[in-house]
């Protein structure tokens, strides 16, 4: 149904079959090795990002240092020209307006120099920005905007913003991991869990706060049957330095994984966000992501502003999120909905 581009797997050495009874037709799943490569960032419109880490694809390079920026409209292009975010400078502000709709797709993981292991990624772009304190530097200031990593200790006197909803990353199981179990699967099964989270952060420093994030996503994972993986090997890799603007950014190790992986999957998730004003006019804005052979995908919005500026356009009152699973062996499917905050989704219309 969704499909994508094909990798070159090959079957494991010995690897038992696994039959799955259908209807009148047996499927038969072998167990595929592959070494996982590097993610891959696809730009859209502008202001749109798709994150391929699906099937064979699953590594991310972060920072092992905290990323430096000249200046905020620096650190605004980097945004564009890294990421395709949509950046509006605005006169007398000093933090631009920095928007973007991302997909994610599949379960990124990355070398983590703060512990020398390999995590789970959840929020890839906050990790990044974040690195491995979750500080970032602007016109020589340090800024904390990965408050996961960072100090939580926001200065006196800031206005109220409500705590962050999830956590950023997880340390992902190291090492050689066992297969799950095969055999005849006499009544097969397939259930996916749907979740919307809301994450937000003060970008603040010791003299004050500049600015805050916002990150509204919803994730479709796939809790049973159809597509499986698990870790063969996990190791620190390759070193690799990028540069922006003539200079050497940033460098981190991009991990070596070999896993394995049986079955398949459709995925889908649809995020959509509600921005109510107290009368009406109300804004609706929506992203969704699918593919196949992957434990997750996720669609998510990301904002950063001015701390001046209270009100962004991606900015919303709730989110509202739906998840849909396909196993292709078994034709077995499943849905769900997920909500955070108190929107009124009844969508009154204006006069």
């Amino acid at each position: 149904m969704f499909g994508k581009t094909p990798h070159h797997p090959r079957v494991l050495a010995g690897a038992a079959s696994l039959f799955l009874i259908a209807g009148p037709s047996v499927a038969v799943a072998e167990d595929i090795e592959l070494e996982e490569e590097e993610a891959a960032y696809i730009f859209g419109s502008p202001g749109e990002l798709t994150i391929d880490a699906g099937d064979g694809s699953a590594l991310l390079l972060i920072p092992e240092t905290t990323l430096e920026f000249n200046d905020w409209s620096e650190f605004g292009l980097f945004m564009q020209t890294h990421f395709n975010a949509n950046v509006e400078e605005i006169a007398g502000v000093a933090v631009p307006d920095i928007e973007l709709s991302v997909g994610i797709i599949g379960t990124p993981f990355a070398w983590d120099s703060a512990t020398n292991a390999v995590i789970e990624v959840d929020s890839p772009i906050i990790e990044f920005l974040g690195g491995p304190t979750g500080e970032i530097k602007i016109e020589g200031e340090t800024y904390c905007i990965n408050t996961a990593r960072c100090s939580g200790a926001i200065p006196l006197g800031a206005p109220a913003l409500q705590p962050a909803s999830a956590a950023q990353a997880a340390v992902a199981t190291s090492g050689t991991a066992a297969p799950p179990a095969s055999g005849l699967a006499l009544t097969p099964t397939f259930t996916i869990a749907g979740e919307s989270n809301h994450y937000s952060a003060y970008i603040f420093s010791a003299t004050g706060v500049f600015g805050y994030l916002r990150d509204f996503s919803s994730t479709t994972t796939q809790v049973e049957g159809g597509y499986k993986r698990w870790f063969l090997s996990v190791e620190r890799g390759e070193r690799r330095c990028i540069s922006f603007l003539g200079r050497i950014l940033y460098c981190g190790y991009l991990p070596r994984i070999v896993s394995a992986r049986r079955g398949h999957n459709e995925l889908k998730a649809t995020v959509s966000t509600i921005k109510s004003n107290p009368t009406c006019d109300h804004r609706i804005s929506s992203r969704t992501e699918f593919d196949s052979d992957v434990p997750k995908v996720t669609a998510a919005f990301i904002s950063i502003v001015d701390d001046t500026r209270r009100d962004p356009s991606i900015d919303a009152d709730g989110i509202r999120g739906a998840h849909y699973g396909f196993d292709p062996d078994t034709g077995l499917s499943d849905d769900a909905l997920s909500e955070w905050g108190n929107a009124d989704w009844s969508f009154p219309l204006c006069n």
